[in-house]
């Protein structure tokens, strides 16, 4: 079982996706994630992929986000973040795209914009090069799609020990944290040379 740790749903408990590939971060990271994220998340628009229990989207949502959109391809995983979304009654504010996360066409759509995205892949991804590039790319259609906001912060888990190839480059990596075995990454996207960051989600916590 998995608690929300914090907010308006704080001590829920959640159902985790009997899904081998599905392994939700530690509660010790998920607090560390939104202790730098800041806890008041109000009126943010959240993209939770790979999602498989929804418990990141959950956090978010229970901080205040305003809304969330889950994409997973698992259909096991999908009925239990479903089971989860109803007991915490966030459904009206929740959106549920069974799809392939590297088919980003699927879910990015014209007139959605996110300011919070969490990518937690598989952590078998990072077992291979071509595995890896795939996600690089991935990272890449994100940072350059029009659906993320202005400053929108992308959030990228992976195994502490994963060897990676040199991130997309459009990425920025505003931190980069280790908790038990996951290696965590903030990222945004890169400002052109001579342009000045505009993002506003890092820091104080300030939205």
């Amino acid at each position: 079982m998995l608690r929300v740790t914090s907010g308006t749903l704080r001590g829920f408990k959640l159902d985790v996706p009997n899904v081998e590939a599905v392994r939700p971060p530690l509660e010790m990271a998920r607090q560390a994630v939104f202790n730098i994220l800041g806890q008041d998340m109000e009126g943010l628009r959240v993209l939770d992929i790979f999602a498989g229990s929804g418990i990141m989207g959950i956090e978010a949502m229970s901080r205040g986000a305003a809304s969330a959109l889950f994409v997973e391809k698992d259909r096991a995983a999908v009925a239990c973040m479903m089971r989860n979304l109803e007991k915490t009654k966030t459904l009206d504010c929740a959106r549920v795209i069974t799809a392939d996360a590297y088919q980003p066409k699927r879910f990015l759509k014209a007139g959605d914009e996110f300011d919070l995205v969490f990518l937690d892949p598989p952590f078998a991804v990072f077992a291979d090069a071509e595995s890896r590039a795939r996600l690089n790319t991935l990272v890449d259609a994100l940072l350059s799609s029009p659906s993320l906001a202005p400053g929108a912060t992308v959030i990228l888990r992976m195994p502490r020990a994963a060897h990676l190839e040199p991130l997309a480059s459009l990425a920025a990596v505003d931190d980069d944290r280790s908790y038990g075995h996951s290696r965590i990454l903030f990222l945004r996207r890169a400002a052109p040379p001579g342009e000045a960051s505009t993002d506003a989600t890092q820091g104080d916590g300030g939205r």
